[in-house]
């Protein structure tokens, strides 16, 4: 079990760039959000249908699927914040492509510009999502990791609650859809600001002794450690606090389908993530796996209660706001899981180790995040409920199997 510690005063300047840096990141995930900005900016220019289906499924298992191919780029980079910056930029210049499509662009042609500048977003995503978590490591202890990324994740959470609150202020229809295009413009903006951030960061480099053969990502990796198989394992099925967060949507879109309604889950999701990330961040830097643990149950457990009360009640018998207030004790569960997996996958390995378990999981989880995804909508043909309580069972489960992770030592 980690201690949490004290930083040097070059760790404690590191640690503020990191914050600026994933903070940076956050918000730029937020303000170009698959699920809402884009599907919204998609919507307003007119795409085919099929293309805003296909937002989601590039995006998230578009940015974890490379990244066995993209492990072995970034282990090239002696200093990981180089890899950092151009994952940062690649996000950047695609929001601007984005952007610029949108503005320019007839409809069709436009969303299939903005598909193919997202799978270069994907990519982009890819590199920084193994070199951060290197340069993480490389430039703070163990011990004090978790609380950087909680911090950052509540700031961010914060600032995207104040853009829900303005969104709802105003009012879709008072919105022009170049509103959605500058929207995403600016978080190409912040994403530079990240990967600038980055670049600031004191990295020391670990040395690997010169004998060392390299090892590479693999999925077959999941075979011979049985450490890295029992991580994804338990993360597979935590999936579920990820999963089954659109019923509550769902549940509380039966009672109203208005726009502030909508705005009302989103401002749920910023507070939970602003109220509750720095806590699971603390949480995280003593064990990891007990983030994961408690962060799955308390999502297991609305999951199942939001399916109950949806077979029993009818989901419009609830209030939009009740089903609001529940998906942000929801979010607050699977905050403790984000923060758990991330914090444990830094903690575990050590050096290029830590690039292979990251581009390894991550790949692994994409092809269960699209296994489980098409499970879900075959239940959701019986009911919304249904699938629900399915994914609110693979969390319980899933937080069950935390207990047979390895806890991470101070060494």
């Amino acid at each position: 079990m980690a201690t949490p510690v004290e930083l040097s005063a070059q760790e404690r300047v590191a640690s503020r760039r990191l914050i600026v840096a994933k903070t940076a990141g956050n918000l730029g995930d937020v303000l170009a959000n698959a699920k809402t900005t884009l599907t919204w900016l998609m919507d307003g220019l007119g795409a085919a249908p099929w293309m805003t289906g296909l937002l989601v499924p590039i995006r998230e298992s578009g940015s974890m699927l490379p990244q066995l191919w993209m492990a072995a780029l970034v282990q090239r980079f002696t200093r990981r914040k180089w890899a950092a910056l151009w994952g940062a930029l690649g996000q950047a210049i695609a929001c601007l492509a984005i952007a610029a499509a949108a503005w320019w662009l007839p409809a069709n042609a436009a969303g299939i510009a903005v598909l193919v500048a997202l799978a270069v977003f994907a990519l982009a995503r890819a590199s920084s999502s193994i070199s951060s978590k290197d340069l993480l490591a490389r430039a703070i202890p163990k011990g004090a990791r978790g609380r950087i990324g909680g911090l950052a994740s509540s700031i961010a959470g914060v600032l995207g609650a104040l853009a829900s609150l303005a969104a709802i202020t105003m009012g879709r229809a008072s919105v022009p859809d170049w509103a959605f295009a500058l929207i995403v413009a600016v978080a190409g903006f912040t994403f530079a600001l990240s990967g600038l951030a980055f670049l600031a960061v004191h990295e020391p480099v670990e040395e690997e002794p010169p004998s060392a053969p390299r090892e590479r990502a693999s999925l077959r990796l999941l075979w011979r450690d049985e450490t890295l198989r029992r991580f994804v394992l338990a993360r597979g099925l935590l999936l579920g606090s990820a999963l089954g967060a659109p019923y509550f949507v769902l549940f509380g879109r039966a009672g109203d389908d208005s726009l502030a309604a909508l705005g009302a889950f989103i401002l749920a999701s910023g507070l939970a993530s602003a109220s509750s990330s720095w806590i699971w961040g603390r949480v995280s830097d003593r064990s990891a796996a007990q983030s994961m643990r408690w962060g799955g149950s308390l999502a297991g457990v609305l999951a199942l209660a939001g399916a109950t009360f949806d077979w029993q009640l009818g989901a419009g018998s609830i209030p939009t706001w009740g089903w609001a207030l529940v998906y942000f004790v929801f979010t607050v569960g699977y905050s403790g899981v984000r923060m758990g997996r991330k914090t444990y996958v830094v903690d575990v390995a050590k050096g290029d180790r830590r690039t292979v378990y990251v581009a390894s999981s991550n790949t692994a989880i994409a092809i269960l995040l699209l296994v489980f995804g098409g499970i879900g909508a075959a239940l959701q043909g019986i009911s919304n409920a249904a699938a629900c309580a399915s994914f609110g069972l693979m969390s319980l489960v899933g937080a069950a199997l935390t207990h047979r992770l390895d806890e991470v030592d101070d060494a």
